[in-house]
């Protein structure tokens, strides 16, 4: 499906896309927000300052997409694929992520406030200045990641995985 193709559907009241091919596309700007994109293949779109506040990516391969800036609040992802993603400033905020992979991917200065990262994979993803506080974490992954400038206030560290993971100062001392 194309860019344009979406537009129209979405002017019709069309939220429903499950299984879609958009790969590539320029969604950049849109709200799409409350969007069914379930198992869809979104790798390399770009998502720049777009709007999917509630979305359901349930599934969804977003491989090098691009969603710098991008509001997912409320956002489900389920399983997505986001490795290698551009999530830079991104909001994420009280978004469902159990067992997202985020491998090598960018969250510079994004906001994962209160979201729920069970299963989260971010070995080697980029965390500067990322916000996780009050996020829920079971058996997360951040091997190999740089925690050191990341905000983990209200972090257990205990099922965290932090192999190789560069920590906070004040947090290095509980690590395990």
């Amino acid at each position: 499906m194309k860019a344009e193709e979406l537009y129209q559907r979405l002017i019709k009241g069309d939220r429903n896309f499950p299984g879609v091919d958009l790969a590539g596309e320029d969604l950049s700007g849109m709200d799409l927000s409350n969007i069914k994109l379930t198992d869809a293949n979104l790798k390399q779109t770009n998502f720049a300052d777009a709007r999917l506040k509630a979305a359901d990516l349930t599934g969804a391969n977003l491989t090098a997409a691009n969603l710098d800036s991008a509001n997912l609040t409320g956002a489900s992802l389920y399983e997505a694929n986001l490795t290698k993603a551009n999530l830079s400033q991104a909001r994420l905020d009280q978004a469902s992520m159990q067992g997202a992979n985020l491998t090598e991917a960018n969250l510079t200065k994004a906001n994962l406030i209160q979201s729920d990262l069970t299963r989260a994979n971010f070995t080697k993803a980029n965390l500067t200045n990322v916000d996780l506080g009050k996020a829920i974490y079971r058996t997360t992954d951040f091997s190999y990641t740089d925690l050191s400038q990341a905000n983990l206030d209200g972090v257990e560290l205990g099922d965290i995985v932090l192999k190789g993971a560069i920590l906070p100062q004040h947090l290095e001392q509980n690590a395990v």
